[in-house]
């Protein structure tokens, strides 16, 4: 299982009671979570804080959780996104699967079965992850390659690489964080 601890969801939902339950269940579930009410300042909070993962209501005050997945799709392909939403037609499931939501649950729900997809999500995101260090770190023999701390890699050896979360000096795509490569001993 994927330990929840540390990990950061954010939880875009305009309703505060709904917000505040679901709050209080996921910290209680080793999560930590941001709130937001509205879809900007969802954005603002995803781009500064840079989740796990995001629980996205489609109905919010401002614009709607469509606008808000697609313009987190543009700032980062790789975050786990579900929608959590009174809109259970098949065409507004469609919508926002294609919007970039990587899954779709309508409420009422089973906060149990929330939290399993969260998992479920985190399981598959963390496999990308050590899939694409593991062949990052075969192609770059003796060269450092430097992830995000969201990665949750530490100052590790991998094939011959040191993997370590101090800074980045370059885009070579992500599964989550930014990465680049330094020669070992030096720039």
């Amino acid at each position: 299982m994927v330990s929840t601890s540390g990990r950061t969801i954010l939880l875009v939902e305009d309703d505060p009671a709904l917000a505040l339950g679901l709050r209080d269940t996921l910290e209680f579930e080793g999560f930590r979570v941001i709130h937001a009410d509205k879809g900007e300042q969802g954005l603002t909070l995803a781009t500064q804080n840079r989740p796990d993962c995001i629980i996205l209501d489609l109905m919010l005050p401002d614009i709607n959780g469509y606008q808000v997945c697609e313009r987190v799709r543009r700032m980062d392909a790789a975050v786990p996104i579900i929608m959590l939403t009174a809109r259970g037609q098949e065409a507004d499931k469609i919508r926002g699967l294609d919007a970039g939501a990587d899954d779709y649950v309508t409420k009422p729900f089973s906060v149990g079965e929330l939290i399993a997809r969260i998992r479920a999500l985190a399981r598959r995101s963390q496999s990308k992850i050590s899939k694409f260090t593991h062949v990052v770190a075969e192609g770059l023999r003796g060269w450092r390659v430097l992830l995000g701390e969201t990665h949750g890699v530490n100052n590790e050896t991998l094939d011959g690489c040191d993997v370590c979360s101090h800074g980045c000096n370059g885009e070579l795509g992500r599964f989550g964080e930014r990465v680049g490569v330094r020669r070992f001993g030096g720039s």
